[in-house]
C-alpha cells in the first residue's frame, strides 16, 4: 500500500467515518476515495485537497524519493535537449524559484507528484 493510500485508510479508520463521508468532507467524489485506497493514481488538485483533510504537505503523500545528483542531472540534460518544451517549463519554474514567486516547499510538490505518478502509471510497453 502506497503513502497516500495508507494515511488516507489510517484517517478513515481514526474519524470513524465511511469511505462517502470521507469524499464528501474532502470534496472528491467516493469513487475517486476507492480508487486511492486500490492504490490507483490521481491528479495533483486531488492530492492537495487530500493532503488538507489530513493536514499534511502533499509530497508526503507522494513517496517522493531522493536521487543521485549527478545521475539526476545527467538525465535532466539528456531530456531537456530532445524535449525543448520541457526544457521552457523547467526554465520558467526555475526562475520562479529564483525570484520567489514559488517556494522551494511548491518544487518539492510538484517533483513529488512527478515521482507518485511514475510509480503508479504503467509503461504503455509493459
Amino acid at each position: 500500500m502506497d503513502t497516500l493510500s495508507k494515511l488516507l485508510q489510517e484517517a478513515i479508520n481514526k474519524r470513524g467515518v465511511s469511505n462517502r463521508a470521507a469524499a464528501q468532507e474532502i470534496g472528491v467524489s467516493h469513487t475517486t476515495i476507492f480508487r486511492i485506497l486500490k492504490g490507483e493514481s490521481v491528479d495533483y488538485d486531488t492530492i492537495i485537497l487530500i493532503a488538507k483533510w489530513l493536514g499534511v504537505s502533499p509530497s508526503t503523500l507522494m513517496d517522493a524519493d531522493s536521487l543521485s545528483e549527478d545521475a539526476l542531472a545527467n538525465k535532466i540534460s539528456a531530456l531537456l535537449q530532445t524535449e525543448p518544451a520541457l526544457a521552457q517549463v523547467f526554465e520558467e519554474a526555475a526562475d520562479r524559484l529564483a525570484t520567489g514567486q514559488i517556494s522551494p516547499d511548491t518544487m518539492r510538490d510538484l517533483v513529488a507528484y512527478a515521482a507518485y505518478r511514475l510509480k503508479t502509471t504503467k509503461d504503455v510497453n509493459d
